[in-house]
């Protein structure tokens, strides 16, 4: 299998400007069930009451081969919706770690040990690396901190769902196929806004 040599993170990441609106169509036919084959095993939510995707940030155990850090867990589906068409079935693994080291080249690599994906095989910026823009705290309505910011302190918002709909029509929710980690973003976003807040009155309490 072909993977990509590692080394530190020097190009900055390209932007995630392709949204991949790839729709997960029920069909008996083997053309089309091979089709979505891939899409399969992505993470359902244990956290959260109103997210259909995510759960809970779980390690592996195995290091990341070029920073030796441990990454976060990431079922198959959701690195085989981020890479790129070239390298998309190339995942065959089921379980994946995130690198989140940010001038390390790696965005996943396999739970075994038999092979891993850099960032110049995914239009997905990782928040987590040098570079990265935009890099996004909500991947399925395209926040950036920037915006929850200017939601925050120009608007008065408090909510997520405020400071979403303030920049899109509507809220999406499928962070299983777009967030990197297949985690769900409302307890950060929460916590970004709660920042936001303490920030914009000026408070200086701990």
């Amino acid at each position: 299998m072909k993977t990509e040599r590692c080394g530190q993170l020097a190009l900055k990441l390209l932007p995630w400007e392709r949204r991949h609106e790839r729709d997960v169509v029920e069909s008996n036919t083997e053309e089309e069930m091979t089709m979505t084959k891939s899409m399969m095993d992505l993470p359902m939510n244990t956290k959260s009451t109103t997210c259909t995707c995510g759960g809970p940030a779980k390690y592996i155990e195995t290091v990341c081969p070029c920073c030796g850090e441990k990454g976060m867990r990431v079922k198959a589906g959701t690195v085989r919706y981020l890479l790129t068409d070239t390298f998309r079935e190339q995942a065959v693994e089921k379980i994946y770690g995130l690198c989140l080291s940010p001038d390390c080249s790696v965005a996943w690599y396999a739970q075994d040990g038999s092979h891993h994906f850099t960032v110049d095989q995914t239009d997905t910026p990782i928040w987590s690396k040098r570079g990265a823009e935009p890099a996004y705290i909500c991947y399925c309505n395209r926040i950036t901190r920037e915006m929850i910011r200017h939601g925050v302190a120009v608007k008065g918002l408090r909510t997520m769902e405020e400071i979403v709909l303030l920049h899109r029509s509507e809220v999406t929710s499928a962070c299983a196929t777009r967030h990197p980690a297949g985690q769900c973003c409302e307890e950060t976003f929460a916590q970004i806004i709660a920042e936001e807040v303490k920030e914009s009155l000026g408070c200086r309490c701990s």
